[in-house]
């Protein structure tokens, strides 16, 4: 049979890869780019050595192409559909024999004596004449043909007639020797422009012939033509600049004439010869169109399965064959879109076509992912793509098969009484529960007479000749339903029975039951609702009605959608919408229908939904279940509505840690495998596979395993092994050969036995410890090195690895933590000899390290972990030769005694503070009111005695002030008192005290406020106050006189972030770190002058952190520093 080619059928592919190559040619072509600049770059290097050679070249240059454009139309004139190439090829033909005149009879050629330069300037114009006159005409015949005889019998004359002119001193003279071009030749030029513009117009409005790069590049080339002859109207000079710039465009020009015509018609035919195809792509593609929506909606499902066995096309039946979308389906793989399917008879039929090129037919049974199946017709073809499957679904067909099976076996195989019986009442036939209910005997069928009751219903029956059903029940007290079919030709009735027994025990049950029913539907929190058959709610629970805050008879007979005032998520698929009406896609709608129409129940659908609850709109995850409740001929449906919500959270969370768990493994080096001897299944994890080198999916065995492992470890790795399996621990630190590549790496496992000692299963982990042993055998050969200076320190000098755990520590570090050994130190958790509130900053400080920064804080030790109270701990990275952190570096030193030291000197400033301030604060007072009543009374050195007193008194005062401040943060004395402030006018009130300090130097404080900043916070306002102070007077101190200061704020995190922002020089990078330290003054790092204590920064970050909120800055030298503040909104000390 001969192949499918689907490209033939299924055009419209055909069109997405030929869109695709118009897409291609249109691309800007870089290449070719630089080829033009090529080209003028020869030309120009040739007309520096030799300026005739120059004019010569470029003049052959244009022949040739002029030429080649008159060849490739010449030999295509039969099969084009219009002759604008073939009239454009001819007119090229004669206007390169002009130009071959022109180059010939240029000064110094010498070919044609006894001429001078106004030859070959009107042998020139008469060709520019002539080009610009063709390209004008050439649009006329894109809808029609052109006599070629004629054609080239006139452009024969007229050539011959303009040479003639020319060299017999009848053509207009265009340049005089000594005086330059003539004022023919300068009109000349202008008018050839006109007529090229006007064809470049005329040619843009024919451009629907045209494809779009042959468009492009013919409008570029007389564009450039335009140039060309601009600057041959400004030479004075036959070797002057302008007339080689006039060749240079004439070269581009020709150039794009050649990408346009010739290239473009050597490569791609079509786009110059059969242009009218152009015109019914569109009706083409509007047939193609009709066809795909024809295709697609198909009863029978169409695919076409490329070789690589990726779906390149799929209809909507195909797709609801799959049970998929059909978008999800198209670009995928069948292996991607069923992981199964490889291990399918289906896979392999396909294999077989796809393989051996021949059509396949089968009847195929396709289970999908979910357990569900159906059956197919499956009709496989190959394709040029791979192949092509037609199915048709017959599950419908196959089920009705096997009830015909089953039929088959009626009534024998029936369970249930079947008897057949005369009009009389005499038993002619009874199955085997048939002759047990009526204790008669007999193998082939059984006699006798019925009893009594029955006798009367199938007479009656009988009489009537009508189907009738009748209960009865037998002398074992079992109760059948008989449905009694008369056959009043033969004079007997069919009696088919149903055993109800239970049925009937039942329905006493539920008799029983019903109120015990009602309080269950009430009393659940489940949502229920009873629908009508028309969708109607015919009753509500008690959850529904508290949900719409109604009563039940106030939501009876309205749809469900009205009364729970859903909200349709625009957009959102399975949104749950409960307006039947209006929403043909809601869920709620679909569930009823189905569980309606078909009469079985329908469970677990969930769905994602906005509802309207007691007037607020509520986000819920739902699991709907429909149930179908008939009731004689009255039809109803229970739907539930289950909130999921908190489950489908747990569930996400879930799937989020398993992700944090894969992730985590890849980022700590440690994989996993689990053992399970039952089902005979080793499992590696991704990252085990990777650190062993073994690709995922190979088959994995304990073989596999120890084939890795290497040879000089192999043996002591198996006994490990062997005494695990005895019951022994397995923790075990080895080699394995990963690729070319040998990895140390650290194993441990945890097996599980049944009471009986055999295996049952196992888990283990294994953890790259490779970069480990690097570095421990780099501390190997350089411990003798620096042991002697290490052992030797009286400070803990300890060596991390990246994760974390100790790889070294000194003899100090040893009596220090009262550690015997550094083995038992690898071990030991150095975290737990720290107090609680700064293993946290320690962690902080190490990450820092581990980034590449050194950086130094204060550890306080528990009793119980260091016999040193206070330790002042340095981390530093240790780098390898790449540049790579692969260690970091503890020094660990005693400050106990200065941190007492600190303490004793914490309380001698805040004593003296507190005995200077009350003499600094009447010294002020006098000196003010000296000021006040010594007006006129003392001047010149007097007067300027006092106030620079005074100044200094107040400098005094502020620094007393500040190292009080200190001194109650540091001794834990200092109390806040919060208040509820509003935060805008807070700042700009303590922005506006600062105006008076910024106005002196012509400064403007700015004020840029988010919208979204909270109203209020509680702070004490007058620590705010001084924060805020200290950081925009520290802004206007290093401000530039009439800069600007702007200060910030916006909402963060359940806080403010306040930002003070200069103009002025900014900090320096090697200062940066020192600038919230105590008295480190900021003008002393910029060289500048001013009164400053030191203190202001470090008071506002201690203030800060007091009330559990951070400072920070960020600087650039000569571009401005920006001071942030975060603050909680509830700000209190911490």
């Amino acid at each position: 049979m001969q192949k499918i080619n689907s490209i033939k059928y299924f055009g419209f592919l055909a069109d997405w890869t030929r869109m695709g190559e118009e897409k291609a040619k249109t691309k800007f072509n870089l290449p070719w780019f630089f080829s033009v600049i090529l080209i003028l770059a020869v030309f120009y290097s040739v007309s520096r050595y030799n300026y005739l050679l120059f004019h010569f070249m470029a003049e052959i240059f244009s022949v040739i192409i002029a030429c080649m454009v008159f060849v490739l139309a010449w030999h295509s004139r039969r099969y084009a559909d219009n002759h604008y190439f073939v009239w454009l090829g001819i007119a090229y033909l004669f206007i390169a024999g002009l130009d071959l005149l022109h180059a010939s009879s240029y000064s110094g050629m010498n070919i044609f004596k006894g001429f001078n330069s106004n030859t070959p300037t009107q042998l020139w114009i008469a060709a520019r004449y002539l080009e610009a006159l063709a390209l004008l005409a050439a649009p006329l015949f894109l809808s029609g043909k052109i006599s070629i005889g004629k054609t080239f019998a006139g452009f024969s004359a007229i050539f011959i007639l303009i040479s003639a002119a020319i060299f017999s001193s009848y053509f207009p003279d265009a340049f005089i020797t000594g005086s330059g071009l003539t004022p023919f030749k300068v009109v000349s030029e202008y008018v050839i422009s006109f007529i090229l513009s006007a064809a470049i117009m005329f040619t843009a409005a024919k451009r629907g012939y045209f494809q779009k790069n042959v468009f492009s590049l013919l409008i570029a080339s007389m564009s450039f033509t335009v140039l060309s002859e601009l600057s041959f109207t400004l030479y004075q000079d036959p070797y002057g600049l302008f007339n080689a710039l006039g060749h240079y465009f004439k070269i581009i020009s020709f150039y794009l004439i050649y990408r346009s015509i010739v290239i473009t018609g050597l490569r791609d035919p079509q786009s110059i010869i059969f242009n009218k195809l152009k015109a019914s792509e569109g009706a083409f593609r509007k047939s193609e169109e009709r066809f795909r929506g024809t295709l697609d909606n198909m009863l029978e499902g169409c695919q076409i399965i490329g070789f690589d066995w990726r779906y390149l096309y799929v209809n909507n039946t195909a797709a609801l064959h799959g049970r998929a979308v059909k978008e999800d389906l198209i670009g995928r793989t069948m292996m991607e879109a069923y992981p199964d399917i490889e291990k399918t008879a289906l896979f392999a039929v396909l294999r077989q076509c796809m393989e051996q090129r021949k059509p396949v037919a089968l009847e195929n049974e396709f289970v999908y992912p979910g357990g569900n199946s159906g059956w197919f017709k499956l009709s496989v073809q190959p394709a040029e793509e791979g192949i092509f499957v037609l199915s048709i679904d017959i599950t419908e067909k196959k089920r009705i098969e096997a009830e015909m099976r089953n039929l088959a076996r009626f009534p024998e195989d029936n369970p249930n009484p079947v008897i057949r019986a005369s009009g009389d009442g005499q038993v002619l036939y009874a199955n085997k529960p048939g002759r047990e209910m009526l204790g008669i005997s007999g193998e082939d069928g059984g006699t006798g007479a019925l009893p009594a009751a029955l006798r009367a219903t199938v007479d009656r029956t009988i009489n009537l000749n009508v189907k009738n059903n009748f209960e009865f029940t037998d002398r074992r007290g079992r109760i059948f339903l008989f449905s009694l079919s008369p056959n009043t030709a033969e004079n007997h009735v069919n009696l088919y029975g149903s055993d109800i027994t239970e049925l009937k025990k039942t329905e006493r049950k539920l008799a029983i039951e019903q109120t015990n029913l009602k309080a269950i539907f009430n009393g659940v929190n489940v949502g229920l609702l009873l629908l009508n058959e028309d969708s109607t709610i015919d009753r509500a629970n008690d959850t529904i009605l508290e949900w719409v805050n109604k009563k039940g008879s106030a939501i009876t007979g309205i749809r469900p959608g009205n009364a729970l005032g859903c909200i349709h998520a625009a957009g959102k698929k399975g949104a749950l919408c409960g307006q039947m009406e209006f929403c043909r896609d809601c869920p709620l709608r679909r569930t009823f229908e189905s569980a309606l129409s078909t009469g079985e129940p329908v469970h677990g659908i969930e769905v994602e939904a906005t509802l309207v609850i007691n007037g607020k709109a509520a986000h819920f995850w739902f699991e709907l279940n429909a149930d179908p409740v008939v009731s004689g001929r009255r039809r109803q449906v229970i739907m539930a509505m289950n909130d999921i919500t908190g489950r489908k959270a747990a569930e996400m969370a879930l799937k989020e840690n398993q992700r944090d768990l894969n992730r985590a493994q890849a980022v700590a080096h440690i994989g996993s495998w689990r053992l399970d001897t039952k089902k005979n299944e080793l499992v590696w994890s991704e990252e085990n596979h990777r650190i062993f080198g073994v690709p995922p999916g190979e088959p994995m065995a304990y073989e596999t395993f120890l084939a890795s492992v290497h040879p000089a470890d192999r043996k002591y790795v198996d006994e490990k092994w062997t005494a695990a399996l005895a019951g022994a621990p397995y923790d075990v630190e080895h080699r394995i050969v990963s690729g070319n590549e040998i990895r140390w790496v650290r194993e441990k496992a945890e097996l599980e036995f049944d009471p009986a000692g055999e295996l049952l299963g196992g888990f283990g982990t294994t953890q790259d410890i490779t970069e480990r042993k690097r570095i421990q055998e780099a501390l190997r050969q350089s411990e003798e090195k620096y042991k002697a200076l290490a052992e030797t320190s009286p400070d803990c000098i300890k060596l991390f690895d990246p994760e974390g755990r100790l790889l070294y520590i000194n003899k100090a570090g040893l009596e220090e933590h009262g550690l015997k050994s550094i083995e038992e130190a690898t071990d030991w958790d150095y975290f737990g000899c720290m107090v609680e509130k700064d293993r946290g900053k320690f962690r902080k400080t190490f990450e820092k390290a581990l980034a590449g920064e050194t950086s130094t804080i204060e550890i306080e030790h528990t009793p119980e972990g260091a016999n040193r109270d206070v330790c002042l701990e340095t981390m530093t990275p240790v780098r390898n030769k790449k540049g790579e952190v692969e260690a970091v570096y503890g020094v660990s030193r005693d400050i106990s005694d200065l941190k007492k030291f600190d303490r004793a000197k914490t309380e001698f400033v805040s004593m003296a503070s507190h005995q200077l301030r009350t003499p600094l604060t009447s010294a002020g007072f006098a000196l003010e009111l000296l000021l006040k009543s010594s007006k006129g009374k003392i001047d010149g050195d007097g007067l300027d005695y006092l106030k620079s007193a005074y100044k200094d008194i107040g400098f005094m005062t502020d620094l007393v002030n500040r190292l009080l401040n200190i001194s109650r943060i540091e001794m834990g004395t200092f109390t806040d008192n919060p208040k509820d402030i509003e935060l805008r006018p807070f700042l700009k009130e303590v922005a506006g005290n600062l105006g008076i300090l910024a106005a002196k130097k012509s400064q403007r404080i700015i004020a840029e406020y988010a919208d979204d900043i909270p109203g209020t916070m509680t702070v004490d306002p007058n620590i705010f106050r001084n924060i805020l102070s200290n950081l925009i007077s520290n802004a206007i101190k290093y401000t530039p006189e009439k800069g600007r200061i702007i200060v910030s704020a916006a909402a963060k995190d359940s806080g403010v972030v306040i930002g003070i922002t200069d103009t002025g020089p900014g900090i320096p990078a090697e200062m940066q770190p020192k600038v919230f330290t105590k008295l480190y003054k900021a003008h002393e790092m910029l060289r500048t002058e001013g009164e400053s204590s030191g203190l202001g920064l470090y008071i506002a970050k201690l203030f800060t952190e007091e009330l559990g909120g951070r400072i920070w800055f960020e600087s650039k030298e000569n571009a401005g520093t920006t001071f942030y503040v975060y603050l909680p909104l509830n700000a209190k000390k911490q």
